[in-house]
């Protein structure tokens, strides 16, 4: 299907707010959380500083899922993929799903390792309300994956029930995507807590109100994806469904070969 102007001033805003969530992210850490390292940072006898080293993990968020998720869920949709070949535009959906699951896994790690390593005593790993909505997040992701490489990468059902599993697939991948962005939400929350009630940072410091504009991109970000996904959108999931039209007709069963109804 052809880009219309409405789809290509929506992936316009959608490019401007991904770029300046990536930014924000990147003046927020550097500014006033003291930038990136890859080990904690030896603070006396004993002690250490493992802020840096957790710093990966926002970062390595917000490439994951509002920038390479939310184009791994647009990659049938105008103005950029609508006119590739399937196959390809298959290539891009399940490529930048790989990105996103190998970043978001690398700040998951990031994150563990700066609770563990944390001297002299280490702080818990999964005690809060973000970590199980990320866990959530992770699992629903693996769920997602493994289903679509089974029905679509690995097609041993017959065309009209990959057509019929169309609708689940498309739902899945927008919950997955919704909760990631309500993880994002709760762990900027959380992270503004302890930087206001331990760093003894001002409420109205630019340290705590960058997060903040961080938070409103995301929210924005999640808005315009999931409006190109409705159904009513030029290139919404009724565009996705038309690549199916020739194969959701009724098939008699004892037409089938018994290969193809597994």
């Amino acid at each position: 299907m052809p880009a219309t102007r409405a789809s290509v001033v929506l992936r316009s805003i959608l490019a401007v707010l991904q770029l300046a969530a990536v930014v924000v992210v990147l003046v927020w850490i550097w500014k006033y959380l003291k930038g990136f390292s890859t080990k904690p940072a030896v603070t006396g006898p004993n002690t250490n500083d493992t802020g840096q080293l957790f710093n990966w993990h926002p970062l390595c968020m917000v490439i994951a899922f509002p920038v390479l998720m939310a184009e791994a869920l647009l990659a049938y949709r105008a103005p950029y993929t609508a006119e590739l070949q399937k196959t390809r535009q298959k290539t891009i959906h399940v490529a930048m799903h790989l990105l996103a699951v190998a970043i978001a896994a690398g700040g998951v790690v990031a994150a563990w390792k700066s609770h563990s390593l944390k001297r002299p005593i280490p702080t818990d790993n999964l005690y809060s309300l973000h970590s199980w909505l990320g866990l959530s997040t992770l699992g629903l992701a693996a769920v997602q994956a493994g289903m679509g490489v089974v029905v679509y990468l690995v097609p041993r059902l017959a065309p009209a029930r990959r057509a019929a599993f169309y609708q689940y697939h498309a739902a899945l991948g927008g919950a997955t995507f919704t909760l990631a962005i309500t993880t994002m939400l709760a762990g900027l929350q959380e992270k503004m807590s302890f930087m206001i009630v331990f760093g003894k940072v001002p409420v109205y410091d630019a340290g705590i109100r960058l997060p903040a504009v961080l938070g409103l991109l995301l929210v924005a970000i999640a808005l315009l994806v999931g409006a190109q996904l409705l159904p009513g959108h030029p290139q919404g999931s009724d565009g996705d469904a038309v690549q199916y039209e020739a194969v959701v007709e009724p098939v008699d069963p004892l037409d089938e070969p018994a290969e193809r109804l597994l």
